[in-house]
């Protein structure tokens, strides 16, 4: 093998190998921390929207509960016991206040009405609902007679739209005299999982009920609300966390992981989840594999192309390096060789020697070479100079 050849992959051995360990080193790190900023990103967009949705169903708890202490429609509830009151006016009455001042003070609701002790409509802001329209079986009635009561979304057929709904009991000095009922489009909670911002042309975010539906909108299939069930790894490590973990603050605590797997629409994704423990609900954010890996596979490329233009680089550094000491060696071996040449004699007969022209040419072009030469040569190449 030559020795440039030799000297070449010398270089690039001393060069490459480390190069590639610190390389293959800190494109790992990178790739591990890239990983865990868009799984964070994830986990800290479902977890932001879990907490305005809780946030939004407090407000309206608060709002119900408001309603339900409201002073005339304990007094109207309270005076349609007595039976020798002009109930019909009463109730007339009451529906003209639920609608001025209750149902027009939140834009989110669409509907307000009030049950008797019985169960009956004694008034509603819905213009199709009659009076004395019975409500004793609906939980709306039987639980929120009890304490305040959220109804899961449901389709209302009568408004055909998708809804969900509050109760509460109404006292009047400690005695029951009625619930009051607010009913509110599930649109306000689209509102809050559709805005996808920070999660690309792929991410989404959405709700699933208990029973495993989707209860918010998707953004890639229409009519989903209460009609697609989501059994994928994401919902069933939710569901899992929420029978494991039945205590809020212990939930928020837990630390989730962010698997990869096929979602509901057989796409694999990146999935995180949160939880809204009141309703049993998941909220579950989404992301396409490919999108949300897209900043690490084009580190990887970015690297590979670096490395690439890095080993060319260190091959021409190489090449030229090797070329000045070969260089450098072959000039030493036709010095040797033209001494050699020179030498008539044997065993070192050096004062019979005649000094060459070629010799005396390298020695006037490079002056150091005479250092090398032998005294008695020297002298000789003084004289035949001469």
């Amino acid at each position: 093998m030559r020795i440039q050849t030799k000297l070449i992959l010398g270089f690039l051995a001393v060069s490459l190998i480390p190069l590639v360990i610190i390389g293959f080193l800190g494109v790992n790190a990178s790739q591990a921390s890239l990983e865990e900023q868009i799984k964070n990103h994830l986990k800290t967009a479902v977890t932001a929207r879990a907490k305005h949705i809780e946030t939004f169903l407090n407000v309206k708890k608060a709002r119900i509960l408001d309603f339900s202490s409201d002073g005339f429609i304990k007094n109207s509830l309270f005076a349609l016991k007595d039976r020798d009151i002009n109930s019909i006016q009463v109730m007339n009455d009451l529906t003209e206040h639920l609608i001025v001042n209750k149902l027009l003070v939140d834009k989110e609701l669409y509907e307000v009405f009030v049950l008797d002790p019985n169960g009956k409509v004694v008034g509603t802001t819905n213009p199709k609902e009659e009076f004395e329209e019975d409500f004793s079986t609906d939980l709306l009635f039987s639980e929120g007679g009890k304490n305040m009561f959220i109804k899961d979304v449901f389709f209302d057929q009568e408004f055909e739209q998708n809804a969900f709904a509050l109760s509460a009991p109404v006292l009047k000095e400690k005695e029951f005299v009625g619930v009051v009922i607010i009913r509110i489009s599930s649109d306000s909670l689209a509102e809050i999982t559709t805005d996808i911002t920070g999660l690309g042309s792929t991410g989404e975010i959405y709700l699933v009920n208990k029973e495993g539906y989707m209860i918010t909108p998707s953004r890639f299939k229409q009519d989903v609300i209460l009609k697609q069930k989501v059994d994928t790894e994401n919902t069933e490590d939710c569901f899992e966390d929420i029978e494991k973990f039945a205590d809020s603050a212990e939930i928020e605590e837990h630390e989730e992981d962010v698997p990869i797997f096929a979602d509901y629409r057989g796409v694999m994704v990146l999935g995180a989840h949160s939880y809204v423990p009141e309703m049993e609900w998941c909220v579950l954010a989404e992301i396409d594999e490919t999108e949300a890996f897209a900043p690490v596979k084009d580190l990887k490329n970015k690297t590979m192309y670096l490395g690439f233009a890095l080993v060319i680089l260190i091959f021409i550094l190489s090449y030229v390096l090797s070329n000045i000491i070969t260089r450098g060696i072959n000039d030493r071996d036709k010095l040797l060789n033209s001494l050699l040449k020179t030498f008539k004699g044997k065993f070192g007969n050096i004062a019979t020697i005649l000094v060459r022209k070629d010799v005396q040419e390298m020695v006037k072009k490079n002056p150091r070479i005479e250092k090398i030469l032998p005294e008695s040569l020297k002298k000789s190449s003084k004289k035949e100079g001469e």
